[in-house]
């Protein structure tokens, strides 16, 4: 991370930082995360998530709140280079307001599941189980 000065985010004034892709802490993240939850995606090694992350690279721009130093915003490029014959470029922006605010979430009727977790190529298949959302309220 590098410092690149001061913005307002969503009426927040925020540091603005570039950022790059740590591989090795994302590779320990999805390890990490594949123990917790007893998933075996990783019980024959980690080479294809080694194949992955060496064929991905992340560039963007992170901010930060000064008021409490809370994660507001992340934005940038995703390179994704011949996974299973597939190169992908994503442009992101993903954004965070109304911290410890009253969310409602309605569940269109025609909503289908999905599983982000596909978007990984295979890598993590049954890492994680489809979330669910309760829409009953209490």
């Amino acid at each position: 991370m590098k410092y690149k000065g001061e913005e307002t985010v969503d009426e927040v004034d925020s540091y603005k930082y570039s950022v790059v892709l740590d591989k090795g802490a994302l590779k320990e993240f999805f390890v990490k995360s594949a123990e917790i939850s007893g998933n075996s995606m990783l019980a024959g090694g980690t080479n294809s998530l080694d194949k992955f992350l060496d064929n991905m690279e992340f560039e963007g721009f992170a901010w930060i709140a000064k008021s409490d130093m809370t994660f507001r915003k992340l934005s940038g490029e995703v390179e994704i280079e011949d996974i299973e014959g597939v190169d992908a470029e994503l442009t992101m922006t993903y954004s965070i307001s109304n911290l410890n605010g009253t969310v409602s979430v309605e569940v269109p009727e025609d909503a289908k599941e999905f599983d982000p977790m596909s978007l990984l190529g295979g890598l993590g298949a049954g890492m994680a189980e489809p979330a669910v959302i309760d829409t009953e309220q209490p």
